[in-house]
């Protein structure tokens, strides 16, 4: 007796959508030559395409989170003048906050740029382009580098940024904001950042490195534990021709968690 494959079975049963329900049989039957989509076999891939198309995992898009901060921002406002807590506040948002701010917006939208949020002295960013993201980073700081802000006590302003990229979740009370997780990676990278710093998510070295950027060079620092992120690598994105990697933070900012954007 000659074996005949039972190839109905071969092919509908590890391809659910493929099975019908009409019994297998292993008795020869002529062939049909037309094509596997029109007898109905698999969905045509135009089909495929239109169903794909509106399917909420294919329809997000990634974005560039980043977050900036002034370092030492409460001691700088201490040692402002004035009489009382309120006038040395007023005196860090003329001399300080002001400056800094302009410099945050410039160039920002052409970049692709726009400011989520603030909170405080910090500034929520979300990008459209990683590379741009980067090259707007590297602008702020060279610019507090070559034009730094000048403080009583005669020392330089310092920011720190921090740079993820991922699949935004819309915040459902604001259309213009986001929540979830890949801005939660973004903030608590930054609470490892020092001044002067670009602190980047390992998915962002990935573009960077992919790309070449030119006059960049990426370091890592090893891995450090985001709360709630968990255990992840850490790099730095070196702007500066000579710059050596700049120490971390030991622990992560103790107020972090009490920020609100």
């Amino acid at each position: 007796r000659r074996f005949v494959p039972d190839t109905a079975r071969f092919w509908a049963e590890p391809y659910p959508e493929f099975a019908t329900d009409t019994p297998r049989s292993t008795t020869r039957q002529s062939a049909d030559h037309r094509p596997l989509a029109a007898r109905g076999g698999f969905e045509s891939l135009g089909g495929l395409a239109r169903r794909r198309q509106h399917s909420p995992a294919t329809m997000a898009e990634l974005k560039t989170f980043l977050f900036t901060d002034i370092c030492g921002s409460v001691r700088l406002k201490s040692e402002m003048t004035g009489r009382s807590v309120t006038e040395r506040d007023m005196a860090f948002i003329q001399t300080v906050l002001t400056p800094h701010r302009l410099r945050i917006e410039e160039g920002l939208k052409e970049l692709g740029g726009r400011v989520v949020s603030t909170a405080g002295d910090g500034h929520f960013l979300v990008f459209e382009n990683t590379i741009q993201a980067a090259q707007w980073s590297i602008a702020v700081q060279e610019s507090h580098r070559d034009q730094p802000i000048a403080t009583p006590s005669g020392e330089r302003v310092e920011v720190r940024i921090s740079i993820h990229v991922g699949v935004p979740q819309i915040d459902p009370a604001d259309p213009d904001n986001f929540v979830g997780k890949s801005v939660d990676y973004a903030a608590r990278l930054n609470d490892y950042a020092t001044g002067r710093q670009i602190l980047v998510s390992r998915s962002v070295m990935a573009i960077l490195d992919d790309v070449g950027l030119e006059g960049i060079r990426l370091h890592l620092h090893g891995r450090r534990n985001l709360k709630g992120i968990g255990n992840v690598e850490v790099h730095e994105l070196l702007y500066e021709p000579e710059g050596k990697p700049r120490p971390l933070r030991n622990e992560p900012k103790a107020h972090a968690d009490h920020r609100q954007w």
